[in-house]
């Protein structure tokens, strides 16, 4: 799913209640061109077994476009979860779990505001992180339940990331439930 392209000042995509599966790069895909001012959701949608399992690319869902509301999904069993390049997104409520590389990355260019409250996020273990935050800019990933209620074990795997940008306490004791 590309969000608008067309010309304007600004522009709204709902995703609500879709499938992706199987796909070879990307389940879901939302990027603006610049100057377009966005307030995207993706709402109650399972992106799932999506990206190159050979040689571990791909992602469940790619945020390539800033203040995307991303809430009540499901992103399993991709190479990477989620992929968020840009800022200002609001992550809540959703299931980020067994994805091979990693459940949430944020890319090196990926700018501040980000907010990862309130998921299920856990499995998410080849990479060693549950979240890996490439982007040097400070990450609200409070209140989230990490598969267990003391965190993952081992700890490290809360967060890779510059030292202190992703901030991870304190974390949710149970899992939330998911809206179908």
């Amino acid at each position: 799913m590309l969000g608008p392209s067309a010309g304007g000042t600004a522009a709204r995509v709902d995703l609500v209640r879709n499938i992706a599966t199987g796909n070879t790069s990307t389940g879901f895909f939302f990027a603006t061109p610049d100057g377009v001012t966005v307030s995207h959701r993706l709402l109650r949608n399972v992106a799932s077994s999506n990206g190159n399992f050979v040689d571990g690319t791909g992602n469940g869902v790619v945020l390539g476009t800033s203040g995307v509301l991303v809430q009540n999904n499901t992103f399993a069993a991709n190479v990477i979860g989620m992929l968020i390049n840009e800022s200002d997104s609001r992550v809540f409520g959703n299931t980020v779990a067994g994805n091979l590389r990693s459940g949430i990355t944020f890319n090196p260019d990926a700018g501040p505001g980000n907010r990862v409250n309130r998921n299920n996020i856990y499995g998410n273990v080849l990479a060693g992180c549950e979240i890996d935050n490439q982007s040097r800019e400070r990450v609200d990933a409070r209140n989230n339940y990490w598969g267990t209620p003391t965190g993952p074990v081992p700890p490290a795997q809360f967060a890779c990331n510059v030292p202190g940008e992703t901030i991870v306490q304190p974390i949710a004791d149970q899992p939330f439930p998911i809206r179908p």
